[in-house]
């Protein structure tokens, strides 16, 4: 007798299988196998994929090592990684606490072999140290690189969490500096008092040293704070019998655009839609929606709100 038929189970089989199986009657078992909840995070990851494909990004897979030349070229510090004792190879010598190193260098790769702009982004686990623990703190995280601008980047990523159902996300402007990004030229994303992530053009240092010859646009998000955004449900609304009006309006203001757009969309309950058509300087010009549930909206009551509009400065 081996050691393994010490064990119930294993020795039940063995007898079955000298038997022989097809001696067996064949009958289900009766169990009542109880129903699992889906996976939060698992089903919002799937989500994630499928949209950002659907607006053109390309899904890359890396290595969860990455190599100390690549570390020294991102400015990042060797320190803040886990080192393996026994690497087989010194590209994939320490685990990435950031996905953002290696996606610059698939797009580094990637320029000059396809048309322009590249959008690429990659969903999978950085390995964070921990004072508590000598294991890592495995994070799954969204990050996305495009050659496109930051406007359009900046779309994508909106647009995504309006896909998500997560309306409560607001981007404001950097509140301490990342290695990874120009400080003028980024933002960081929030819910509440909570950084979830950060969106911007690249440092310009970390592209000379990669050899990239543009300024690609980034974007790092930390899933499990999404999450927290994300609403269980839909709200409704029934859509108006009467027409809308549209009209286009350029306001004076040295407000940040995000403030004033939300500010013009809080500011009367006939606005239903507003879109950022462009600055110059501190004028910011947008297309207003105005629609009514009860009536047929006049020219005079469109001028009143957009007077008011107006004074939002």
């Amino acid at each position: 007798m081996t050691f393994s038929l010490n064990i119930r189970e294993d020795l039940a089989e063995e007898v079955a299988r000298v038997y022989g199986y097809f001696r067996l009657p064949p009958v289900l078992p009766n169990v009542n196998l109880s129903t699992q909840e889906p996976n939060k995070l698992l089903t919002t990851e799937l989500k994630i994929k499928k949209y950002l494909a659907a607006l053109g990004y390309s899904e890359v897979f890396n290595n969860s090592l990455i190599s100390k030349d690549l570390i020294d070229k991102t400015s990042q510090l060797e320190k803040d990684h886990f080192k393996l004792t026994n690497a087989l190879s010194a590209d994939f010598e320490y685990l990435r606490v950031s996905l953002l190193p290696s996606l610059l260098q698939n797009l580094k790769n990637n320029i000059g072999k396809t048309d322009l702009p590249i959008s690429i982004f990659e969903l999978s686990n950085i390995y964070l140290k921990q004072k508590e623990s000598s294991l890592p703190d495995e994070r799954s995280t969204l990050s996305l690189v495009t050659t496109d601008n930051f406007l359009r980047a900046k779309g994508s990523i909106e647009a995504l969490f309006h896909h998500l159902n997560a309306p409560n996300i607001k981007i404001s402007p950097l509140s301490k500096e990342n290695i990874f990004l120009q400080k003028q030229r980024s933002a960081q994303i929030e819910i509440g008092d909570k950084i979830v992530g950060v969106i911007g053009e690249v440092n310009k240092s970390i592209s000379h040293k990669l050899d990239l010859k543009t300024t690609p646009v980034m974007t790092e998000l930390d899933l499990p704070l999404l999450l927290s955004a994300i609403l269980p449900g839909y709200s409704y609304q029934p859509i108006s019998q009467y027409p809308s009006i549209i009209e286009e309006i350029t306001i004076e203001s040295k407000k940040l655009v995000g403030d004033l757009l939300q500010s013009i969309k809080e500011s009367d309950r006939l606005i239903t839609n507003v879109t950022y058509l462009g600055s110059f300087k501190s004028k910011h010009s947008f297309r207003i929606c105005f629609t009514s549930q009860e009536k047929n909206l006049d020219q005079k009551s469109v001028e009143v709100i957009k007077d008011r509009l107006i004074r939002l400065a």
